[in-house]
C-alpha cells in the first residue's frame, strides 16, 4: 500500500486533510513522560509552530522525493535550513509541544513491517531535531485499516496534547490522551463513518473557551459531514453542534483565534473569486468578510510571526515570496524576504 509522507494540510489547523495510514492491533508502547499525571499550570503560552519558545511562530518546509522526506525550516522570519531528509517510512502529522517544555516538536508517524504498514509508530522529533526522536506509541495493523491520525489537546489537561485516531471504515473515533500510547486509549462515543472528514482541532465552546483565557483549552474536533456541513464533536459525548454550511467554492483554510475571543475563528477561501472571509467564534452568523488574495497567491498557514502575540496569516504569493498577513488585515502584507516554490508544503 503505497504511503504519501506529506498530507495535503488544512492550512495552519495543525491537522492533515487527507492521511492514509492503517491499524487495529494494540502492541508494546513506550509513552512519553509515562510517570508524569500531573495537571500544573507554569503560567506560560505556547506559542503555535515556535520550535525555540521564543514567542515567534517557526515555518516547517517538507518536500517529498524519490528518497524521502526532505525538510526546512525557516526559523523567526529568516532564510529556510536544510534538514535533514526524513527516509520514507516516515509520515508528518504537525508541530505540537508534547514534552511540556512549551516548544513545539515534530510529530509524525512511521510505517514498520510489511509494506511499511503493518505497524504504525508515533512520535516526535524533539523541537524538530530527528536525532532526539521520542516514541509515543505504536498500533498494529494486520487488517490494513486507514486511519487519520491528528494532534490536539482534548483531555483539557495544562499543555497536553493528545493523539486523535479516525478510522471511517470502521466509525470509530478516538484518542492517546496526554502524551501517552495505545493502553491509555479513550474511545469518542458514536459512529464516525465516511461521511464524516475531519478538518482540524479547535476550542469552539464557551467551557473551553474559559479554559484557554487561563491558557488551558481543551480542543473539540472539526468535521466537515457529507458534502458542506461544518461542525464539531466534543470528546466527552460524542456530540455534534453544528456551525454553518458551506456554499459552492468555499473552503475552510485556517482555524485560529484571530478575533482574541477565547473561541477558534474559522478562515474561509472562496476558490473561485478568491476572497476571504472568517467565521468568527467559528460561527456561519458570525461572517465578515476580510478581502481578497491577488492572482497566484496562498494562504499557507497560521501563527504569531511577529512576536506580538496575536494570530497572523502566513502566505505564499505568486512568485513564491514567503510573508504574513499581520493580524489577518489583508491590507498589511509583511514579506519574509524569501521565496519558496510550491513543491514545498508548509507543515502546521
Amino acid at each position: 500500500m503505497k504511503q504519501n509522507r506529506i498530507r495535503h494540510f488544512l492550512r495552519g489547523a495543525g491537522m492533515g486533510l487527507a492521511l492514509l495510514a492503517s491499524a487495529a492491533t494494540p502492541l508494546a508502547v513506550t509513552a512519553a513522560d509515562a510517570d508524569d499525571d500531573k495537571d500544573i499550570n507554569d503560567g506560560r503560552k505556547t506559542t503555535r509552530g515556535d520550535l525555540y519558545y521564543n514567542g515567534f511562530s517557526d515555518v516547517i518546509f517538507a518536500r517529498e522525493t524519490i528518497d524521502g522526506t526532505e525538510l526546512e525550516y525557516a526559523l523567526d522570519g529568516d532564510e529556510p535550513e536544510k534538514q535533514e531528509t526524513l527516509d520514507p517510512s516516515y509520515l508528518l502529522i504537525g508541530t505540537y509541544d508534547m514534552d511540556r517544555d512549551h516548544a513545539v516538536d515534530l510529530v509524525a508517524c512511521r510505517f514498520l513491517g510489511e509494506e511499511h504498514a503493518r505497524i504504525i509508530e508515533v512520535g516526535y522529533a524533539k523541537s524538530g531535531k530527528m536525532d532526539q526522536w521520542h516514541v509515543i506509541g505504536s498500533l498494529g495493523n494486520p487488517d490494513d485499516v486507514d486511519w487519520d491520525i491528528r494532534c490536539g489537546n482534548l483531555s483539557g489537561k495544562w499543555n497536553r496534547n493528545s493523539i486523535l485516531w479516525h478510522a471511517p471504515s470502521l466509525g470509530a473515533l478516538g484518542y492517546w490522551p496526554d502524551g501517552k500510547g495505545v493502553d491509555s486509549w479513550v474511545t469518542i462515543p458514536g459512529k464516525f463513518d465516511a461521511k464524516w472528514r475531519i478538518l482540524g482541532l479547535g476550542v469552539f465552546t464557551e467551557s473551553a473557551r474559559s479554559l484557554r483565557n487561563a491558557q488551558k483549552p481543551r480542543d473539540s474536533v472539526l468535521f466537515l459531514y457529507g458534502t458542506d456541513t461544518v461542525g464539531y464533536v466534543t470528546p466527552d459525548d460524542g456530540k455534534f453542534t453544528v456551525l454553518g454550511k458551506l456554499e459552492a467554492d468555499w473552503e475552510i483554510a485556517v482555524i485560529g483565534d484571530f478575533s482574541r475571543s477565547g473561541l477558534d475563528d474559522l478562515i474561509l477561501f472562496n476558490t473561485r473569486t478568491r476572497q476571504v472571509g472568517k467565521w468568527e467564534k467559528g460561527r456561519a452568523e458570525n461572517w465578515k468578510s476580510l478581502g481578497f488574495l491577488k492572482a497566484g497567491a496562498a494562504i499557507e498557514g497560521a501563527g504569531d510571526y511577529d512576536g506580538d502575540g496575536r494570530m497572523d496569516l502566513l502566505a505564499r504569493q505568486a512568485d513564491g515570496s514567503m510573508g504574513y498577513f499581520k493580524n489577518a488585515d489583508l491590507k498589511q502584507f509583511v514579506p519574509f524576504g524569501y521565496k519558496m516554490d510550491p513543491s514545498w508544503t508548509v507543515i502546521p
